[in-house]
């Protein structure tokens, strides 16, 4: 676990590193213009530890991560998304609970936004999914059996949800 956490922390910049070898290496005069160059570039560079223009990226999320995610958001879809939204302020606080939960899990310091990245992209491959499944239905092919993994079902399971609630209303969820 205390391997996983470390390699979600950004890691040193390599210029920093770069600078100060080409910094100690001024005995060629020639070389010196370059450096003194290079030097004032990196002034304004960030140094180690704080924070630089290189991004790195966090590690995918685990299916742990991913199935208490979906689990959490599926719990509290209707106050997140559905007919009857919370406030803002209690969404954020009903996200702050989701975020917490995947962070005790220990894999990677998350943020909200990660979350709802997450969450927006898993709602996409699976509409596709769905959407794909329908239109080989439609377009007169045998359909294929659709797969879903359990967690991609409890994703699909918010839409049955969504149209159903809407349906109950006399809404026409398909316009």
């Amino acid at each position: 676990t205390n391997l996983n956490m470390l390699t979600c922390k950004r890691s040193s910049t390599p210029e920093s590193a770069i600078a100060a070898q080409l910094v100690a290496s001024t005995s060629d005069p020639a070389a010196h213009g370059n450096v003194t160059m290079f030097t004032h570039y990196t002034a304004g560079m960030p140094r180690q530890g704080q924070h630089s223009r290189t991004k790195t990226r966090k590690p995918n999320f685990s299916p742990q991560e991913t199935e208490v995610l979906v689990q959490k958001v599926a719990k509290h879809y209707q106050l997140l998304f559905g007919a009857l939204r919370g406030t803002p302020a209690k969404k954020h606080r009903v996200w702050n609970k989701i975020l917490q939960a995947v962070n005790v899990l220990g894999y990677c310091r998350r943020d909200m936004g990660d979350l709802k990245h997450k969450w927006r992209d898993l709602r996409g491959v699976v509409r596709k999914k769905l959407g794909e499944h329908q239109r080989a239905a439609a377009g007169g092919v045998p359909p294929q059996s659709l797969v879903l993994t359990p967690v991609e079902r409890m994703v699909a399971e918010t839409f049955s949800t969504q149209t159903i609630q809407g349906q109950s209303q006399g809404v026409d969820t398909l316009r």
